[in-house]
């Protein structure tokens, strides 16, 4: 039997196209991560150069061969010249004189004085009130005193209450003396900067 012809040169078979490999676009996590990388790597070269620069102006040796002068000096260099240039005897005497006002203030502040509490006394009392006895113990005072009536040590309170120099104080003992008066002991605790005889050099009279 004779071979069939192939009358047609169409083939029979269904071409099929391969399909192309597609390109997938880049991430929008890959684009974050692409620009913080360049931003730190631009941020740890800055560093880098600032700490170099900084390194240079202060470990830069002086270029001048006067052994006097700074400039261009770095900072330690320039630092150096200067101490080498200080009078060492005239830097010894500050250092003493320095330490010699310190102890001169250390005394005045602990020395004490009994003049700003008496001027206290002097101004704050009233007229119808006096004083027969006075003891000091540090910033504590205790008084013995009598006051025309009862009137003048109420108002003797008020004023010992609106002076900031008086800590507290305690009236005591209240007694109608043989003369009509009202005696009394009297507590005066005073702030401890009253009796500071430096304080009372510095302070501005009343």
């Amino acid at each position: 039997m004779a071979a069939d012809i192939q009358s047609s040169f169409i083939p029979k078979q269904v071409l099929t196209k391969e399909p192309r490999p597609r390109r997938e676009p880049l991430g929008l996590f890959f684009l974050l991560s692409l620009v913080v990388l360049v931003v730190a790597l631009l941020f740890f070269g800055g560093v880098y150069v600032y700490r170099a620069t900084l390194d240079s102006e202060i470990n830069r040796n002086c270029p001048s061969a006067n052994p006097g002068a700074i400039e261009g000096c770095g900072l330690l260099a320039s630092i150096e010249v200067r101490r080498q240039s200080l009078d060492q005897a005239l830097i010894l005497k500050i250092e003493r004189l320095d330490k010699l006002l310190k102890r001169a203030v250390a005394i005045l502040n602990n020395h004490r004085t009994l003049l700003p509490v008496f001027r206290l006394l002097e101004a704050e009392t009233l007229q119808t009130v006096r004083y027969s006895s006075f003891s000091q113990t540090g910033p504590g005072l205790t008084l013995r005193g009598s006051a025309k009536n009862y009137e003048g040590i109420a108002l003797q309170s008020i004023i010992f209450s609106e002076d900031r120099r008086v800590a507290d104080f305690i009236f005591s003992d209240l007694n109608i003396d043989s003369a009509g008066r009202v005696s009394f002991n009297l507590k005066l605790d005073l702030a401890p900067a009253v009796l500071s005889y430096f304080g009372d050099l510095t302070a501005e009279p009343l």
